[in-house]
């Protein structure tokens, strides 16, 4: 998954990490600067959500 990547040759390499605090100040900074009527998204809608929960629920009752 995601956060199961080593990095440890990219560290060994010159990779350096911000500190949180910055990496959020900027991302907001950068999101206040986006249009207003840009919609986030990110997952599932709640229709698919909700579609693939049905099936799931289905195929534990077979």
């Amino acid at each position: 998954g995601f956060s199961a990547v080593d990095c440890r040759k990219a560290i060994a390499r010159g990779l350096r990490f911000r500190p949180l605090a910055q990496t959020v100040h900027e991302t907001l900074t950068w999101h206040a600067t986006r249009p207003a009527d840009t919609t986030l998204r990110a997952g599932l809608s709640s229709d698919r959500e909700a579609e693939l929960l049905a099936l799931w629920h289905r195929s534990r009752q077979e």
